[in-house]
């Protein structure tokens, strides 16, 4: 006995029925869209720990205590890292935290670099005002240069202590619409 279904057919008939169901529905966009937008704005976080930074310069008494949970230099250094933002996201704030007895002890940045020309922006360039000697997270707003632009940028994030501020981590709050590159 001869089968008028051969398994083309079926593999077609069953796409076709899954393709249908999709279209029906309404989450074929992913599906048919080289772009998946969301229908509301959402938001997202990038951490940046303590163990993530790298120093700047040759740090003679650098110390990254309790497994990344701190870090500081007795004579004062900068750290350093990359950060990879998702294509046409929004920062919208920077937010860090410091332990400082001292105020204006401890610096923040945030600055991008055109890969074409090499010419840097600091998007957000601020010293800690607590004195307090307590953790505390000091928060940034940014309103320029906000929007992520990964084909003609890169992003980086740092700080500078010294032998009274201690850095505790970071995060960059940012909004996006598409589900990313």
């Amino acid at each position: 006995m001869k089968s008028h279904a051969t398994y083309p057919r079926i593999v077609a008939a069953a796409a076709a029925g899954v393709t249908a169901a999709l279209l029906v529905s309404g989450v074929a966009q992913a599906i048919t869209d080289n772009v998946f937008k969301y229908s509301t704005v959402r938001t997202g976080w990038y951490s940046i720990p303590t163990t993530a930074m790298v120093p700047t310069t040759d740090v003679w008494a650098y110390s990254d205590s309790a497994f990344g949970s701190e870090l500081s230099s007795s004579g004062g250094a900068c750290f350093t890292t990359g950060v990879n933002l998702p294509q046409g996201a929004t920062v919208t704030e920077i937010r860090a935290w410091y332990k400082s007895s001292t105020a204006n002890d401890a610096r923040t940045f945030f600055l991008r670099t055109n890969l074409a020309t090499g010419a840097t922006d600091s998007i957000v360039d601020q010293t800690d005002p607590d004195s307090s000697g307590t953790r505390q997270p000091v928060a940034y707003a940014v309103a320029t240069n906000n929007v992520a632009n990964n084909s003609r940028y890169s992003y980086g994030f740092g700080t500078c202590t010294n032998s009274d501020s201690h850095f505790n981590g970071a995060r960059v709050t940012y909004t996006y619409t598409t589900a990313g590159d």
